[in-house]
């Protein structure tokens, strides 16, 4: 009888024992399916942002052919102001002793008063007072729309239009201060701006 018993007992504790693991199986078996679902769903995640990734360098890429291949900056924004940066003025290119070029650093700004690049034409006047105080035109340039891009400078001394314009020979040396205009225009021709500043020569 003792000896049944001490079977059935054996038995049961075989049997819990078998439940257990297979119990235990199980949850690995679930939590390796779990697992594998994350993998999966992490795999398919990775591949949406290297597609994405892949889209934006080729947004990036198409952008930067396309700067490469232009003149200045593609914006054309709307400028409320223009205004001359304090290092204009005289550039003397030969070391003769008199300034034969004016350098102007014209900046544009939108309504907020920041910088924007623009897309336009301008026009440089250089005039002088004469002994009799009237004004005479001493030089004056033209800049198209694609001259007007290609004078666009980021750098060291900020950014803005770099425009030059070269004094003619017989004015070089002979006058000491001149009063230098730049009107700048949009492509439609409805937006009209003007600045002027002294100029004192050498």
């Amino acid at each position: 009888m003792m000896f049944f018993l001490t079977d059935s007992r054996s038995l049961a504790v075989r049997l819990t024992t078998a439940v257990i693991m297979i119990s235990l199986l199980n949850a690995c078996g679930g939590s390796s399916n779990r697992i594998s679902k994350e993998n999966d769903k992490l795999r398919r995640n990775n591949l949406q942002l290297d597609r994405e990734v892949q889209k934006l360098r080729q947004i990036v890429k198409e952008q930067a052919d396309q700067l490469a291949s232009s003149d200045g900056p593609l914006v054309g924004a709307i400028a409320h102001r223009i205004a001359l940066d304090r290092y204009s003025g005289g550039i003397d290119t030969n070391n003769d002793g008199h300034d034969d070029l004016i350098r102007l650093y014209v900046r544009t700004f939108d309504a907020q008063d920041r910088f924007v690049p623009t897309t336009g034409l301008a026009t440089v006047q250089v005039a002088s007072l004469t002994a009799e105080s009237s004004v005479k035109l001493v030089a004056q340039k033209q800049y198209n729309s694609s001259q007007w891009n290609k004078a666009y400078r980021s750098g060291l001394t900020g950014t803005h239009y770099t425009l030059e314009i070269a004094l003619p020979a017989e004015v070089v040396g002979a006058l000491e201060q001149v009063t230098v205009k730049v009107q700048w225009t949009d492509l439609a021709g409805k937006n009209a701006l003007s600045t002027q500043q002294a100029v004192r020569l050498q």
